[in-house]
């Protein structure tokens, strides 16, 4: 049984339009896809370093974006029960924040609730953004779970 990469031939496709056809730029394409490749390896493996609850996050906030979340919204797609606090949740993100991988709006009115959104200035979270084009039915459940109609 051989294993066939789809990787390496989409590679080898670049390099066949280099060989039979006249297009400009064919080797910035390469090696833009490559690039890109190798970012969404990247993603994979930062993804990998997080527990359960903070790839939820991510992977829910960059569905969702350009929303922001409250923190009970955020507690509601972590999958926590309502009678976690609200404090547990803010400290379960706190390592994203400190890695740059979400923003959250702090208000100085203690009565206003957090608002939180995904990083769409970090590099592999813009690639995560854009990778939840092919996701449109998980976007509607992400967006049903905010809403509290699980």
């Amino acid at each position: 049984m051989s294993f066939s990469n789809p990787i390496d031939r989409v590679l080898q496709l670049i390099e066949n339009l280099k060989l039979f056809t006249e297009i400009k730029g064919i080797d910035e394409i390469h090696t833009e896809v490559k690039n890109l490749l190798r970012d969404i390896y990247d993603l994979f493996m930062g993804l990998e370093s997080f527990n359960r609850k903070k790839r939820l996050v991510l992977l829910k906030l960059a569905h969702l974006f350009p929303k922001t979340l409250t923190t009970a919204e955020l507690r509601r797609v972590m999958e926590y029960s309502e009678n976690t606090s609200l404090s547990y949740v803010r400290n379960e993100i706190k390592e994203l924040e400190e890695a740059n991988l979400i923003i959250i709006n702090k208000y100085k009115d203690k009565k206003l609730p957090f608002q939180v959104q995904i990083n769409h200035k970090h590099k592999l979270m813009r690639l995560l953004i854009a990778l939840t084009s092919f996701g449109t039915e998980y976007k509607e459940m992400v967006e049903e779970a905010v809403e509290g109609n699980e």
